[in-house]
């Protein structure tokens, strides 16, 4: 049965083919809510008060910072790196890269130092709101504040006036009121530092704030249930027929899928569905359906066409290939019954000589 050629079809139900046959009104969407309420929250939300520290700012003073000897250095260390462009064209490369390089350094030491400095200011002034305190101190160190005065939260992709900045956004999530400044975050060729300035707990949503969500979900566990009851009634449909020496009925598509041998199980594990389609298939006969098998997204049905005994040539093929596994698992299992005697031994001879110890 091992060396057997199984060829099937594959009858998938997928859930998606089925939304459009999906029926409810809104009380069913309210019901499914109700039921489903702790699924839906309304998610903490958040506004702050932003300094940007560009990297192209520091430009000037990271220039001045690299000097010819690093260049030169670096060039002596990598010059195999740079074989397809003469030396200049390398050394210009080198200290290009290494004044991006300061730049961000630059932008980040100063980015931390404001940071730490304004957290300083706000622990002590405690009849002072920190906002205002992280606004004063960015104003008096010359530095421009970007308040988001619309709610942001971690789910957030364009944070207005600034744009896409998703290390910005999920590093104030991680805000407290009482802890309100985050450290130099990086993103987008700058650094930032953020103050908290409002925050909004997470909470459970009201109906009207996630009814398409809702729909959303009520359509697709539909479906899902629409495509497995389907899979359920063509296989228990596809059994009559067959019964009845019928072909499959011809408005249900199937795939053929790769033929296998049971100890050769993966040009179709391969495929999607693949295990499960190959579990199946060698518990059915030869010119019988499966029962429906349920899947993530739907269901699928497995129809045996044949299945054929190996030629003489294949079964000595298979014979012989199986016979080198056989011997080297035989032989694993001598190695490892060898270890597993040498360890007792071992043992053996640690606890005896801790024993005639004891008896001195």
């Amino acid at each position: 049965a091992a060396h057997e050629s199984y060829k099937v079809k594959v009858g998938t139900f997928d859930s998606s083919d089925y939304l459009k046959s999906v029926k409810f009104n809104e009380k069913e969407l309210e019901k499914y809510f109700n039921l489903n309420r702790s699924k839906y929250l309304v998610s903490a939300k958040y506004k702050a008060d932003v300094v940007r520290f560009n990297f192209i700012n520091f430009n000037k003073e990271a220039e001045e910072k690299v000097t010819d000897n690093e260049v030169d250095s670096d060039y002596l260390q990598n010059k195999n790196l740079y074989t397809k462009m003469d030396e200049k064209e390398a050394k210009d490369k080198i200290k290009n890269e290494l004044i991006e390089k300061e730049c961000s350094k630059l932008a980040r030491n100063k980015a931390q130092k404001f940071a730490v400095n304004v957290f300083k200011l706000i622990e002590q002034g405690s009849s002072k709101k920190s906002v205002s305190i992280f606004e004063d101190f960015a104003l008096k160190n010359k530095y421009k504040v970007y308040h988001i005065n619309d709610w942001i939260d971690a789910e957030t992709e364009l944070i207005p006036r600034l744009g896409k900045l998703p290390e910005v956004v999920k590093a104030i999530t991680l805000l407290y009121i009482d802890q309100p400044i985050t450290n130099a975050v990086l993103d987008k060729n700058a650094y930032f530092v953020a103050c908290l300035t409002e925050k909004e707990a997470a909470r459970k949503a009201k109906y009207s704030e996630v009814k398409e969500k809702v729909h959303k979900n009520f359509s697709n566990e539909k479906a899902l249930e629409l495509a497995k009851t389907a899979a359920k009634t063509t296989s228990v449909k596809i059994t009559s027929a067959l019964k009845s020496k019928k072909s499959l009925p011809a408005d249900i598509k199937f795939k053929d899928f790769p033929v296998f041998t049971p100890s050769n199980p993966t040009p179709i594990i391969k495929e999607e569905n693949g295990y499960a389609v190959f579990q199946e298939a060698i518990q059915t006969k030869e010119k019988t359906v499966s029962q429906a098998i349920d899947t993530s997204n739907g269901a699928i049905i497995i129809y045996v066409e044949k299945i054929t005994l190996p030629s003489k040539s294949e079964f000595e093929k298979e014979k012989v290939t199986n016979l080198t596994n056989y011997k080297k698992a035989v032989q694993q299992v001598a190695w490892n019954n060898f270890l597993l005697m040498l360890e007792q031994n071992s043992n053996t001879l640690i606890k005896t000589s801790v024993k005639n110890r004891n008896s001195r």
